[in-house]
């Protein structure tokens, strides 16, 4: 799964949470800035529901504005995965832990006056 969000105002990321549920893999955020440089501020690699954590960054990365934020993630609805709640029935979106979720939360620092109405974009939902 990929999700995209552009930032439309100047930002500081302090904090990504991965959340996905049983059938996570892996998930890793990616930024493209306006000039079209990119840089992974976090892998995941073996994602595992019982140890979710808040990966908070050594210091707060200034994001102008025009810039890309994508986060990249994997199931594993297979047999290998032993916490696989359902092997082989289709990994739906739900609230549910045998459900799935992939959510790349971002924790953003703006300016008190600034507010955070129009703060990033959503980008078209890709797969």
């Amino acid at each position: 799964m990929k999700r995209s969000a552009t930032v439309q105002q100047p930002i500081e990321v302090a904090v990504l949470i991965p959340h996905m549920h049983w059938r996570g893999k892996d998930m890793t955020y990616r930024v493209t800035y306006p000039s079209g440089e990119t840089q992974t501020l976090l892998t995941v690699d073996r994602y595992e529901f019982n140890w979710q954590l808040a990966y908070e960054l050594a210091k707060p990365l200034a994001l102008p504005k025009g810039t890309k934020i994508e986060v990249t993630g994997h199931y594993d609805n297979s047999p290998n995965n032993r916490l696989n709640p359902y092997v082989g029935e289709p990994a739906v979106f739900g609230d549910q832990t045998w459900q799935e979720m992939f959510i790349g939360f971002v924790g953003a620092l703006v300016p008190a006056d600034q507010g955070v109405k129009g703060l990033i974009s959503m980008d078209a939902r890709a797969r």
